[in-house]
């Protein structure tokens, strides 16, 4: 099950882990990287954060 899926239902290029990783990785000290981070916190399970944003 992908649960990407969840946290990105409207942004479907990020429910690949390869795609959400290089963006989280390129976009470590922007604005973005806030986004992702408050996407995950809102909608994601608590490892699923905890394994993609630290």
């Amino acid at each position: 099950m992908n649960y990407l899926n969840a946290v990105f239902w409207d942004y479907p290029q990020f429910t690949d882990k390869s795609n959400i990783e290089k963006y989280i990785r390129e976009n470590k000290d922007s604005a973005s990287y806030l986004w992702v981070l408050r996407r995950f916190l809102e909608h994601g399970r608590v490892v699923d954060t905890i394994n993609f944003v630290l």
